[in-house]
């Protein structure tokens, strides 16, 4: 992002000034708020700019630009203050950062300075000792979810009314470093289960019997407000997207996505994000009465992907280059948050955006 650093720079310098620090302290955190992406450099531009979503594969050749910054500033004695800083600046608070996993107050104060604002987690946890001042304030903007330990995995409880959908889905999570607290199979033991055990998450499906939908969802926010709630349905209807979110839910997913997928927003989530499926985001970024925004020719081509054409039958057939063809099967993979073209095509087909 242009300016980013810059950005990064004034930000970090200003809260080091604020909670103290020295001359020479702040002067180092300026240099490593400055030089913090610099193991970008050996990023290969498709991925570094790749405009769709990255692959697992991808975001971990992308997580590696914190080793190639400390590698490459490692024969730099001058620097040698500033390598914790480059090496450190994506490590989170719960443990879960990269690329060592350092947890809480393992993480000095000057890689909190240069983290950047998305990171942030909601409240200091409980039981933590106050730290005086900005320090304090620092500090707390990058502290886990009020109520809940960073060394004890996130609890959940799993509803929905097919049984072994939910011994799946336990199974997995449990696999996955979750602990299941708890398992229901209609919405009223849901919201009963749910206000008993107090999971961090509640994972709900959204039509259940005896209470489902938005009633569902409002009574969970009545009795346990701290709960994170994820709607996983596989009801892919325009119309629930707005009135799920306005209901207070953290996270929507559609059953048909890949397991990992569900795992993934879930930790999104419990750090703060939402999370929306990717094949329900257009939905989102366009208004939940509107198909995304393709144009008539994205559509046209993304249609002779799902007929198995390549980019140069695609080019012959209508009369453009097969590089006019990658740029418009570009295009649509970025409106529609598709990390490849076939997940584009199998996007579109699930939204119905092909007559």
């Amino acid at each position: 992002m242009r300016g980013h650093a810059e950005r990064l720079t004034r930000l970090a310098t200003r809260l080091a000034a604020a909670v103290g620090l020295g001359e020479q302290e702040i002067e180092t955190i300026r240099l490593g708020a400055l030089l913090h992406d610099v193991g970008k450099i050996g990023i290969p531009d498709s991925v570094l700019l790749k405009p769709a979503a990255l692959t697992a594969e991808e975001r971990s050749l992308m997580r590696a630009h914190t080793e190639i910054g400390d590698h490459l500033l490692e024969p730099l004695e001058l620097l040698a203050a500033v390598r914790p800083i480059v090496r450190h600046h994506h490590e989170r608070w719960d443990g879960l950062g990269y690329p060592d996993g350092l947890e809480g107050e393992a993480i000095p104060l000057d890689q909190l300075l240069t983290r950047r604002p998305r990171d942030r987690r909601a409240a200091p946890g409980r039981g933590r000792p106050a730290l005086p001042g900005a320090e304090g304030a620092a500090r707390a903007a990058w502290a886990p979810r009020e109520g809940r330990s960073v060394s004890r995995p996130y609890r959940c409880l799993v509803a929905d009314d097919h049984p072994a959908l939910v011994a799946a889905v336990s199974d997995f999570l449990e696999s996955h470093g979750f602990e299941v607290v708890g398992r229901a199979r209609d919405g009223v033991a849901a919201v009963a289960d749910i206000k008993e055990t107090r999971p961090d998450i509640a994972l709900v499906d959204y039509r259940m019997p005896h209470l489902s939908g938005v009633d569902l969802l409002q009574q969970i926010r009545e009795v346990a407000p701290d709960t994170l709630i994820a709607v996983y349905t596989a009801d892919s209807d325009r119309s629930i997207v707005g009135s799920v979110f306005d209901a207070g839910a953290h996270a929507l997913i559609l059953k048909d996505a890949p397991l990992a997928d569900l795992a993934q927003a879930l930790k999104a989530i419990s750090s703060g994000q939402r999370y929306v499926d990717p094949a329900l985001a257009p939905i989102v970024l366009n208004g939940a009465s509107s198909k995304p925004a393709l144009t008539p020719r994205e559509t046209e081509v993304l249609a002779h992907v799902a007929d198995g054409l390549s980019h140069e039958e695609i080019g012959s057939r209508l009369s453009i280059s097969p590089e006019t063809v990658r740029t418009h099967v570009r295009k649509a993979c970025v409106r529609l948050n598709a990390r490849t073209r076939t997940h584009a095509v199998a996007t579109a087909l699930r939204l119905g955006l092909f007559q």
